[in-house]
């Protein structure tokens, strides 16, 4: 975007006196456009992926993070339950 040259043709725009906010009231008469015969795919899952330890290992190699990090980024793994626990 840049800046336009404003003439008697195209005027400085001016702001409203007065603004007013849509709520969610004012939505209800808009049509509901969900798809009745919608079926979400079973493929899809919510489980997350269970990072092992050499996965873990190759991200901080990666990413170069100091031992305290490394250290600090499993335990932020384990927090979230996403470290693959040792058989």
């Amino acid at each position: 975007m840049r800046p336009v040259p404003h003439s008697e043709d195209l005027p400085i725009p001016t702001a409203p006196d007065k603004y007013t906010a849509d709520s969610e009231e004012d939505t209800s008469d808009e049509p509901n456009h969900q798809d009745p015969d919608f079926q979400p795919s079973t493929s899809m899952t919510c489980s997350h992926h269970q990072i092992t330890q050499a996965e873990r290992n190759d991200l901080v190699r990666d990413l170069t993070l100091s031992q305290t990090d490394s250290e600090l980024l499993g335990s932020r793994f384990q927090g979230w339950n996403i470290h693959k626990r040792k058989v």
